[in-house]
């Protein structure tokens, strides 16, 4: 009884035929089929910047961060999101995992706004090290640790321009301060 039942459900789904993706036309591939935007990963750190600090997604992202969800979270999605469009590549993608978190601490630093770094963060004991899937060496994941317990990104990790805009941008106003 409970195989035919899934068998109907199943067979009733709106769902591509296998290969089917291996039929699309290929004068009009996906934007993470074609060549990526960025391939180095300064200028493609300074795009992530901009994106950020634009008034609208830097309110929301600052939000986000007061309201508890990690900056690793963040920066995944960011990350994930400029893959879908074909901003980069998913090699650096996974090198600008580093850049794009220290930006948003950097920023919630400025903005006087306490982070986490990562769900379970108050949970983890000695293995914390496992971050994202990826084995992190213990004394850069200590320096990450020890950079968030000091609320400073650590001098000479992000871009000395990115570093002097961060320095120049204005403090975030609070909602109950006056006019």
């Amino acid at each position: 009884m409970l195989n035919e039942d899934f068998i109907k459900y199943t067979s009733k789904m709106d769902r591509p035929i296998p290969g089917e993706s291996l039929t699309n036309d290929p004068s009009n591939p996906y934007p993470w089929e074609r060549p990526p935007e960025f391939t180095n990963v300064v200028k493609a750190s300074e795009y992530i910047f901009d994106i950020l600090t634009e008034e609208e997604t830097y309110v929301n992202l600052m939000t986000a961060i007061e309201d508890g969800i990690p900056v690793m979270d963040l920066a995944q999605i960011l990350l994930f999101q400029g893959f879908n469009q074909g901003k980069w590549n998913p090699d650096l993608m996974l090198l600008l995992a580093e850049p794009t978190t220290y930006i948003l601490m950097a920023l919630a630093e400025r903005a006087g706004i306490e982070y986490k770094i990562y769900s379970g963060e108050d949970q983890d004991d000695a293995e914390e090290s496992d971050i994202l899937g990826v084995k992190m060496s213990e004394e850069k994941f200590n320096k990450i640790k020890s950079s968030k317990g000091a609320m400073r990104v650590p001098e000479g990790i992000l871009p000395a321009s990115i570093e002097k805009q961060i320095e120049e941008m204005p403090q975030p106003k609070s909602l109950l301060e006056r006019e």
